[in-house]
């Protein structure tokens, strides 16, 4: 016998009805649909057939191909910068941030995947493994952006600290200092956001609209409902507002300071003709400097919409995912996710165009792969 009971604050309860006059499988909800969805809302200013389309072409299009430019560019960066030695914290900072990236590209890669032709019935459209993910309490590998944004501020602050006292630097900010910071940080920000993925579970439902067929609808779980304290702290002021600010404020103040730095020192150098004094640094520290500048610049370029989108939440009553603007929100949240998606797939194309040493290095790698390839043919030959 089938039992019946409430869907708890569904994302799209404004569109069904409960009845129990149908038969079902066992533990599913019976819904009816009443002809009415948020996306159908006439105060709509887009319509959901625009909202889809946005969606299909970054999570269709846009998204697999960063995920095979991330697969490729993060590799280059963590292999060169394990030949530029991770004995020193620059370097240890550009693998970590490489990796991080690569796995959060991965991650929303297999969550999205197949979204451009997924397409279930009204109630709603999903990737083939997004039920996986939430079903196993997976949604919480999305706090690996906001590892990745740690990690970018804390490559901004210690260039910033480098360019500002070159000498304090070296013995305030040591390797092992900072791969304690790293290894600290990594759990507690990745690991927090696991309490904002546990607001959503699957449930089994039946449909009038697509008569007894059994279909997983993402709806809030009984964790949230009985943590929505919590669980909106965690995500609606700290990953929605505390971490956005603090991150792109702390990157934006140190890289003005740091660019405002090097030109001072390099009017000064013009000047002088010589690099005397012991408050400057190495023109291998300028050139990394100016790169990692730029990859600073490109991060606050793609996570500025963060900031826009929480603005719209605080400031617009009805731009939520269940308001009157719900197909705005949704276009406006897409942008925002592929901000975040770009900003882990180009700071390769960043390194090599401003980078010297990344460039020398990595024709130095590549140069090697043509030599692995004659020395396997000839190791062949050899033993035939």
């Amino acid at each position: 016998m089938a039992t019946y009971t409430t869907l708890p604050d569904f994302t799209y309860a404004a569109a069904f009805n409960a009845t129990t006059n149908q038969s079902t499988s066992r533990d599913c909800v019976i819904l009816l649909d009443i002809g009415f969805n948020p996306f159908d809302n006439p105060d709509n200013i887009l319509s959901r057939q625009t909202s889809r389309t946005v969606d299909n072409i970054v999570h269709g299009i846009i998204l697999p191909i960063l995920f095979f430019t991330s697969t490729i560019t993060n590799s280059l960066n963590m292999l060169v910068s394990y030949k530029h030695g991770l004995k020193e914290r620059i370097n240890v900072c550009i693998f970590v941030l490489a990796l991080s990236d690569f796995i959060h590209i991965l991650f929303v890669f297999l969550l999205f995947l197949g979204v451009n032709t997924f397409v279930t019935t009204t109630v709603g459209r999903r990737g083939i493994l997004s039920d996986f993910f939430r079903k196993y309490h997976l949604l919480g590998l999305f706090g690996i952006r906001w590892f990745s944004e740690f990690l970018t501020t804390a490559i901004a602050c210690e260039r910033c600290l480098c360019v500002l006292s070159p000498l304090r630097s070296k013995t305030v900010l040591k390797t092992k200092t900072l791969l304690v910071v790293i290894l600290v940080a990594c759990p507690m920000v990745v690991g927090a956001y696991f309490v904002v993925g546990l607001r959503w579970s699957l449930e089994c439902l039946s449909v009038a609209v697509v008569g007894n067929q059994s279909i997983a609808v993402v709806h809030m779980s009984k964790y949230y409902l009985n943590h929505q304290e919590l669980v909106e702290l965690v995500d609606g002021i700290i990953y929605g507002f505390v971490f956005p600010v603090v991150f792109i404020a702390t990157v934006a103040i140190t890289t003005i300071l740091t660019a405002h730095k090097l030109s001072a020192m390099a009017a000064w150098r013009k000047r002088a003709s010589t690099w005397g004094s012991a408050a400057s640094i190495s023109t291998r520290d300028v050139n990394l400097t100016r790169m990692l500048i730029g990859t600073s610049v490109v991060y606050i370029v793609c996570a500025t919409p963060c900031i826009f989108r929480r603005f719209l939440i605080l400031t617009v009553p009805d731009f939520s995912n269940v308001g009157r603007y719900r197909n705005v929100y949704r276009v406006v949240t897409i942008v925002e996710m592929l901000g975040s998606y770009v900003n882990s797939s180009v700071n390769f194309f960043v390194y090599v165009t401003l980078g010297s040493k990344f460039r020398e290095t990595l024709r130095g790698i590549l140069r090697c792969f043509p030599n692995l390839k004659r020395s396997m043919a000839a190791s062949n030959e050899q033993t035939l």
